[in-house]
């Protein structure tokens, strides 16, 4: 318990994967929401917009809807009477007080996990307008200055040059995986792993010189042989704003098609039932 005396919120990953469901099916189909159980299932199994991707089955996604009704996080809908299905929604906004900003935010954390700022932002932004980086970093520091906190910088890892965000809905002994989502391309070039072939990529074509890389510097004529080798990798080059520019755009692409997959997932959903 926090000094306001707020409990800090605890969910599991399956609680977090269908709140998580509710909150992006309200603001991203409403047409659609509130959700039948078998359109939770859908959405708790859906290939786009989730990391990761799970397969899970009725009788769970059940037993965690119940869950979330007794922590007052979801509740059974009046909206839909006369039908025959049960539908469900989330109960946020009252219990939690969260507003469209944080519901987006919070909601494209508990079903992606760890994120940058420009991610969330780019994926947050189909459930409610996010104007720039500046706003998405705005409410990611309220909710981190929140008592007790909601989300927070997680640590970085080697070659990671962007900070992450993730939310702290953890139960004890559960964490993000650190590494989960670092770009591939973070990954040690085969010139670093080994530097002989720096050195001397003559030399490392040949398995008795690599094993003895002063045996060949003579191959390389004396300036290469006398040149220093550094343990420090060059400088990246400073990043192109056009590229940049293209790279945002592209991102904001691909959101839209996974928005776009979603929602006829969900209409393809409701018309077989």
């Amino acid at each position: 318990m926090s000094e306001s005396g707020k409990e800090r919120l605890i969910l599991t990953e399956l609680q977090r994967r269908v709140l998580g469901v509710l909150i992006e099916k309200s603001m991203t189909t409403p047409d659609q929401y509130p959700l039948s159980l078998n359109s939770l299932v859908s959405g708790c199994n859906q290939k786009s917009n989730r990391n990761p991707v799970v397969s899970v089955n009725e009788r769970d996604v059940a037993n965690t809807i119940q869950e979330l009704i007794h922590k007052r996080l979801a509740c059974y809908s009046d909206a839909m009477q006369g039908s025959r299905v049960n539908r469900f929604e989330h109960t946020v906004i009252e219990t939690l007080g969260w507003g469209p900003r944080e519901r987006a935010v919070l909601g494209e954390l508990m079903l992606r996990g760890p994120q940058t700022v420009g991610e969330i932002r780019t994926r947050s932004n189909r459930m409610h307008p996010m104007q720039d980086l500046q706003f998405v970093q705005g409410i990611l520091d309220a909710l981190a200055a929140d008592d007790p906190p909601q989300v927070a910088v997680q640590p970085r890892v080697p070659g990671q040059s962007t900070v992450r965000y993730t939310h702290l809905f953890y139960p004890e002994g559960e964490q993000p995986d650190a590494t989960a989502a670092a770009p591939a391309h973070l990954a040690t070039p085969a010139s670093l792993a080994n530097p002989v072939s720096v050195a001397n990529p003559a030399c490392a074509a040949n398995p008795a010189c690599a094993a003895n890389p002063a045996s060949g510097a003579s191959t390389l004529g004396s300036v290469h042989a006398q040149a220093p080798v550094s343990d420090t990798p060059p400088a990246s080059p400073a990043p192109d704003p056009e590229l940049r520019k293209r790279i945002s755009e592209l991102l904001e692409r691909i959101s839209d098609l996974e928005d776009r997959v979603a929602q006829l997932e969900s209409v393809i959903t409701s018309l077989t039932q």
